[in-house]
């Protein structure tokens, strides 16, 4: 009866507890039952609530730790963690020789990437050797909470705590190798010095310089270079995996507050921050390398997703063609030439929509930075999207791409129509502005392209002609000339429209004439 009426007491004060109030150092009230986890920034303790959103509060982690017994758990010397927000525990494998033994969890929250890879596989040789291997790592393992990305470190010292809080007797049965982990190491990134970076105070100057002495990849020697980035069965350097290296590291340093933005130029960050350092201290860098990093930089933004050009402070140089509308920010007026910029802003600032010009296929950067607009306007709320491009298959390329590039970056596109179309024009206009996009002929039932045109070229054009366009015969022809006889796919160019207004009020009837 005792027992039972203990475990009714601690399920009130549990209750209690989730329904305190804290009011945060921007004067921001928050409740318990909002947080995910607190951890430490710059010496201040930080609440995480979902989604990443965070509050600055005054005091220690140890007070809260007290304060909130039963309901977070300390995992970490820098995190407390709410217990019933964790979904799901993992730990990491080092997989690659190394020189310092020392690290055996192998991945800072939300960084991904593994130094265990790199830093601790020789001292894993020398436990199973001893036939302890994995002792350290078992103790050790990573926590999933519910609402965040970020991964949790349970370090060994917290380790009993957590498994008993848990309910579970050890770490062994655990996921043998994170996804994310796997992901970072087949892509050759290492997170050199994680655990001092987690720890690191970005305003203690004298231990930044320490750590950036110690762990800056620039800095390397070439013997050190060989040590982490040598080619696969060969003994020289990798130089592309150097060169992602070194902007994984940039990247996470700047997010940290070690490492200031870039001036916006993406090639001052080659020039300055890289180059000339590994001139000076490896020189490991040969000609043509300055393309290898335009590739990786590229690579590791649009492809891998692992950071993003605004991470740089890379500049959009085309920020005038873009803007988020005040009044209806859902509605997009977008066009394919930057010749219909004047027009296009004339007609969002009369309706108070968003645009964008797009100068041809539309710019990761640009999209980007016009994505991240769309977001802190509208949120999750859908958008439509209205298009002025070429008629032809390159438009319709451009039209796709930039619809795609909005939905792959989050934003549901409920509408995507087009405001140009052969209606515009007459048929005597169509006869006398269509341009040739593909010439081809027919040798034994096969279409062959005509230069410029390519098999690629034809190959879309067809399919447009075919499809969207549904075979239209204002824009197909043929001529008989020395015997041959030549098939054309034409086009139309939107600038070959000389009353805009005719788009205009198309546009207008579309949203409604508001």
């Amino acid at each position: 009866m005792k027992e039972e009426t203990q475990g009714i007491k601690e399920k009130v004060e549990k209750l209690f507890a989730l329904e305190r109030s804290f009011v945060s150092l921007e004067n921001e009230v928050f409740k318990v039952r909002d947080i995910l986890y607190f951890t430490i920034e710059n010496r201040v303790v930080v609440a995480i609530a979902e989604g990443g959103k965070k509050y600055s509060l005054a005091g220690d982690l140890n007070s809260l730790d007290r304060m909130l017994h039963g309901l977070f758990i300390r995992t970490f010397r820098l995190f407390l963690v709410r217990l019933d927000r964790i979904v799901g525990i993992s730990t990491r494998y080092p997989e690659e020789p190394g020189e310092d033994e020392g690290e055996t969890l192998p991945g800072a929250p939300g960084a991904g990437g593994t130094e265990a890879a790199a830093e601790a596989a020789a001292g894993a040789a020398k436990d199973e050797a001893r036939g302890t291997r994995g002792f350290k790592i078992r103790e050790e393992c990573e926590l999933h909470v519910a609402g965040v990305e970020e991964t949790i470190p349970v370090t060994k010292t917290y380790a009993r705590r957590v498994k008993k809080a848990l309910g579970i007797s050890s770490f062994h049965h655990l996921v043998p190798e994170h996804p994310e982990d796997r992901r970072m190491r087949l892509l050759g990134l290492i997170n050199l010095g994680w655990r001092e970076l987690v720890e690191l105070d970005a305003a203690d100057g004298a231990a930044v310089a320490a750590f950036r002495a110690k762990w800056d990849i620039r800095l390397f020697s070439k013997e050190r270079m060989l040590r982490y980035f040598r080619m696969i069965g060969e003994a020289t350097i990798d130089r592309r995996r150097v060169i992602m290296n070194i902007l994984w590291q940039l990247a996470c340093w700047i997010k940290k507050g070690i490492e200031p933005l870039s001036d916006g130029n993406i090639r001052t960050v080659w020039y300055r921050r890289i180059k000339v350092i590994l001139a000076y201290h490896s020189g490991v860098l040969e000609p043509g390398d300055m393309d290898t990093y335009y590739n990786a930089l590229t690579a590791m933004i649009e492809e891998y997703k692992l950071f993003k050009y605004k991470d740089f402070g890379f500049m959009d140089v085309f920020e005038n063609l873009r803007g988020v509308g005040k009044k209806r920010p859902e509605i997009i007026f977008a066009a394919e030439k930057e010749g219909f910029a004047f027009f296009v802003k004339k007609v969002a600032a009369e309706v108070g929509c968003s645009f964008m010009c797009l100068k041809g296929e539309p710019a990761h950067l640009s999209l980007e930075y016009f994505s991240d607009d769309l977001h802190k306007a509208l949120g999750d709320r859908p958008k439509s999207i209205f298009f002025a491009p070429d008629i032809d298959y390159a438009g319709y390329s451009i039209q796709s791409n930039f619809v795609e590039g909005l939905r792959s970056r989050g934003h549901t596109i409920e509408r995507a129509v087009t405001l140009l179309d052969l209606s515009d024009f007459t048929n005597e206009e169509i006869e006398g502005m269509r341009t040739p996009i593909v010439r081809y002929e027919r040798k034994d039932g096969q279409d062959i392209p005509i230069k410029p045109a390519s098999k690629s070229s034809l190959t879309k054009a067809k399919a447009w002609f075919e499809g969207p366009m549904k075979s239209e015969p204002r824009l197909f022809g043929k001529t008989i000339a020395s015997g041959r006889t030549i098939y054309a796919i034409y086009g139309i160019e939107s600038d070959a429209i000389e009353n805009k207004d005719v788009l205009r009020q198309k546009f207008l009837k579309e949203i409604g004439g508001r």
